[in-house]
């Protein structure tokens, strides 16, 4: 099976999911990275998905839809639009060129917007797919609660990135004599909630905190900086 992947993405779920697949026999290849330029990228992704399809390619495995987003969409709604009837376009295009749809629902919605509707982006989404992968059956209740039930879906439950650890090897939490650790693991976005975090334990003693991970929002980094206490460790870096 030959399968194209849109978009390419440093999470560690694509790697582990593609590197399997490869070892059953699939070929996978990353669509909308030709250039440096987000823009140009999106503007030549129907005829980069026509020239794989001509070359063999049967199955394009869309992830997350953040590389839609146009510059200037923060000041230009209009941009918004133009962006979610792009995204339409090219769903449009890669079903009339033949390609099997397949889009694994990491996210019922965006956590940050990126068109105007994003609801609406969601319904065409599914309604473009052949199948939607999900991460539990709640997954599928939530489409619904949309308007975007899958007419199929398989639920797949993301393995873990590690070996398993014997947690009988662990200590108790609790159990040492200093302060209780803490860490926060992973991109470090506003949505998380890592600004929460950092109050709560500023109001709980005995309790030490590392957050670990790659922030880019320069306003974030600063108000976690702002509110970084003694017992707050920073890495705001990738890991």
């Amino acid at each position: 099976m030959k399968i194209l992947a849109l978009p390419r993405d440093p999470n560690p779920y694509q790697r582990l999911l593609y590197g399997e697949l490869a070892r059953h026999g699939a070929d996978v290849r990353y669509v909308g990275d030709l250039t440096p330029s987000r823009t140009l990228n999106l503007l030549a992704l129907p005829l980069e998905l026509a020239a794989c399809r001509a070359r063999g390619w049967r199955v394009l495995h869309v992830h997350w839809v953040f590389g839609f987003q146009l510059p200037g969409a923060g000041r230009l709604p209009i941009m918004r639009r133009v962006a979610q009837a792009w995204f339409v376009a090219v769903l449009w295009v890669a079903a009339r060129l033949g390609l099997k749809i397949v889009w694994t629902a990491h996210n019922v919605l965006p956590h940050e917007r990126v068109f105007h509707d994003d609801v609406a982006a969601r319904r065409a989404l599914v309604r473009a797919s052949d199948l939607v992968v999900l991460h539990s059956a709640q997954t599928r209740d939530a489409l619904a609660g949309i308007g975007a039930p899958p007419r199929r879906s398989a639920v797949v439950p993301p393995g873990p990135f590690a070996a398993a650890v014997d947690a009988g090897a662990l200590p108790a939490p609790g159990s040492g004599a200093g302060r209780r650790r803490l860490l926060f693991f992973g991109k470090v976005i506003a949505y998380k909630g890592v600004e929460e975090l950092l109050a709560a334990v500023e109001r709980v003693p005995g309790v030490e905190l590392t957050v670990a991970g790659e922030c880019t929002d320069p306003a974030l980094r600063a108000r976690l900086g702002e509110l970084a206490g003694d017992r707050v460790a920073l890495r705001l870096e990738h890991i």
